[in-house]
C-alpha cells in the first residue's frame, strides 16, 4: 500500500499549515489532517500514536475560536470522537470507548 507516502505527505502537511500566519482559515484541513494521520497509526496497531494526533484533533475543535463553525468542523470532530472510540478500544480502554462510541452516535441523530 501507499500508506507510508501518505503519513510522510500528512506530517509534512502538518508541519505546513501550523507555519502558516493565518491557520485559522485552514481549521478544517488541519484537523482532518490530525485525523487522518491517528488513523494511520490506529491501522498499524500503533494505539498510542495514533491517539495522541486524535486527541490533537479533539483539542483543536474543544478550543476553537468561536468564529469556526461550521458542517465541515463539526463532521471533522464526529469522526474524531468516532477514531478516539477505536483507539481506546486499541488501548484496552473498553470504558472510554463505549462513551465515545455513544457520543458518536449522539451526534449522529
Amino acid at each position: 500500500e501507499e500508506v507510508p507516502d501518505a503519513e510522510r505527505h500528512f506530517c509534512k502537511s502538518i508541519v505546513m499549515y501550523l507555519q502558516l500566519p493565518n491557520r485559522s482559515e485552514h481549521f478544517t484541513a488541519i484537523q482532518d489532517t490530525f485525523n487522518q494521520l491517528g488513523m494511520v497509526w490506529c491501522n498499524r496497531r500503533t494505539f498510542g500514536k495514533g491517539f495522541g494526533f486524535l486527541r490533537r484533533a479533539q483539542h483543536m475543535y474543544l478550543t476553537r475560536p468561536g468564529s469556526i463553525s461550521g458542517t465541515a468542523v463539526e463532521s471533522n470532530y464526529t469522526l474524531t470522537i468516532f477514531y478516539l472510540a477505536q483507539a481506546y478500544g486499541g488501548l484496552g480502554n473498553a470504558k472510554l470507548s463505549a462513551f465515545f462510541c455513544a457520543e458518536t452516535l449522539s451526534r449522529q441523530l
